[in-house]
């Protein structure tokens, strides 16, 4: 955990910075140990969070960039993600609650982003 940690705080600096490129670098990285993560579950609060800031992340990326699509894709994929793992997961594993929170997270945010783009688009 304290990999990723390191690495989304890394590329929070580049973030805040402007440095978009190097951003993508880091939360890359963090994206990989985040996936480490998940598959080892030994602790199913970090493992759903890590997963979810780091796309979420990756997406706020794109989204700076101007490249909307790109950003929702990754919304979209992590949410996909999340809930075919939720449903997947019987309501009895020690997993579920974790992932059942991060489904209305990322079913949250990727409705906000369709909504802000579909509003900035009106105009």
């Amino acid at each position: 955990m304290q990999k990723w940690k390191t690495h989304i705080q890394r590329g929070n600096q580049y973030f805040f910075g402007q440095k978009f490129d190097q951003a993508m670098q880091c939360y890359e990285a963090a994206r990989r140990q985040a996936e480490w993560l998940f598959d080892d579950w030994n602790e199913p609060e970090e493992a759903v969070s890590s997963f979810v800031v780091t796309h979420h992340n990756i997406a706020d990326v794109y989204q700076k960039r101007g490249e909307v699509a790109a950003a929702r894709e990754v919304l979209e994929s992590v949410h996909a993600f999340i809930l075919k793992a939720v449903t997947s997961t019987p309501i009895s594993d020690g997993r579920h609650p974790a992932l059942y929170r991060a489904s209305i997270i990322t079913y949250s945010t990727l409705m906000v982003h369709k909504r802000c783009h579909l509003l900035s688009s009106l105009h």
